[in-house]
């Protein structure tokens, strides 16, 4: 009999989430929208910003990591035992062309709620993201258009230190590991 509400409210929540969606009549992608009933984009699909950056860890904030690592040997211990080699497999590029370049970065910041998160040892962690470049009309189909858009998203659970409430936490990032060229219909064609 369980069972049976379970699949009976399962269908109604999954109803009442595609009534929601169709509503609703767009998603976003980036600052993108999608025209679900149209089956077209509204505005041309962008690439998503990420609360994550890649700049330099100044000196003192690397002191403060550390001197706070002393009081919790724990988190220290753990990083050194996960750490492993942030160096990307390369691909000879002789005779291949990149049609989506990117950069891949490595992961020192996270943006948590407008404050300021540090990653602690990047070197160890590997927390690595795409940054695409900036390129449109990526396919040879003349009739579609293309954007090089992130694909192949990883989930990384990273330790951060944050000097705001002096604590270490421990964060889950989702971020693309790639740039991938998508053909999509802009809804101003179609009229």
């Amino acid at each position: 009999m369980q069972c049976v509400w379970f699949l009976f409210l399962t269908f109604l929540l999954g109803t009442s989430i595609t009534d929601a969606s169709e509503k609703k009549g767009t998603i976003k992608f980036g600052n993108g929208k999608y025209d679900i009933k149209d089956k077209c984009w509204e505005t041309k699909p962008t690439i998503p910003k990420l609360k994550v950056s890649s700049g330099y860890q100044s000196l003192e904030i690397r002191r403060r990591i550390l001197r706070a690592l002393k009081c919790r040997s724990g988190i220290k211990k753990l990083i050194d035992q996960n750490s492993c080699d942030c160096e990307p497999r390369k691909v000879s590029n002789i005779g291949l062309k990149n049609i989506c370049p990117h950069e891949f970065e490595y992961v020192t910041t996270i943006y948590k709620n407008k404050k300021r998160c540090y990653v602690v040892h990047p070197h160890k962690q590997c927390v690595t993201y795409a940054k695409c470049k900036k390129k449109e009309g990526c396919s040879k189909n003349a009739s579609m258009k293309s954007a090089c858009l992130p694909d192949r998203h990883r989930i990384f659970n990273v330790w951060v230190f944050c000097p705001d409430n002096y604590r270490f936490e421990l964060e889950t990032l989702e971020l693309p590991q790639c740039c991938t060229c998508r053909e999509y219909w802009d809804c101003e064609d179609d009229s």
